[in-house]
């Protein structure tokens, strides 16, 4: 039986470079750190599937993922996030999870992590409970940070997401949108 999670089955290859990349970015936090600082960010989402039956929309209203966001320089910043989400009810217990890896390039050079970017990103989303699955995404997003104060910023975007077919997964696209808020690290 096949179904869709949005989200890659896991293999032994893509868990293997999941590791690599995030012992490299660990290596790599500090410098990034003290050459522009950190951003730190909550996202609320509405996201529905295209092309694909059945169709899904997905509201996580106040907060869909807690992102914190490297700056190895004003123009680009890396940007990992991590979502989960607990469901019991009806006699079953489902956890889903969400993680990926994104990279900003910010559009201009006004202010570190203000004003326009372009997000494209990698990730897995994966359930655990009564069904146990991962499936692999990635995707582009269009935005801007808007500043509220020096340190404080309003984060709006439009993404799409294309999650890739398994023997377990049918491919999937989505669209989306999301608003959060940042906090700037100096």
């Amino acid at each position: 039986m096949k179904f869709c999670l949005f989200g890659h089955a896991r293999s032994r290859s893509s868990s293997l470079i999941v590791a690599l990349t995030t012992v490299s970015f660990s290596l790599a936090v500090p410098a990034m750190v003290r050459a522009q600082g950190v951003e730190i960010g909550t996202d609320a989402i509405v996201q529905t599937s295209i092309g694909s039956a059945p169709s899904v929309t997905t509201v996580a209203i106040p907060a869909a993922y807690m992102r914190v966001g490297f700056y190895p320089s004003s123009l680009v910043s890396l940007e990992p996030r991590v979502g989960l989400i607990s469901a019991i009810g009806g006699g079953s217990k489902s956890t889903i999870y969400a993680a990926s890896l994104s990279m900003l390039l910010h559009l201009s050079q006004s202010r570190t992590g203000i004003g326009p970017y372009l997000r494209p990103f990698a990730g897995m989303t994966g359930t655990a409970g009564d069904v146990s699955a991962t499936q692999a995404n990635a995707g582009v997003g269009l935005g801007v940070n808007l500043p509220i104060t020096n340190s404080l910023a309003t984060r709006l975007e439009a993404n799409y997401a294309h999650a890739f077919s398994s023997s377990d997964f049918d491919s999937a696209n989505a669209i989306g949108a999301s608003i959060g808020l940042s906090y700037f690290i100096r």
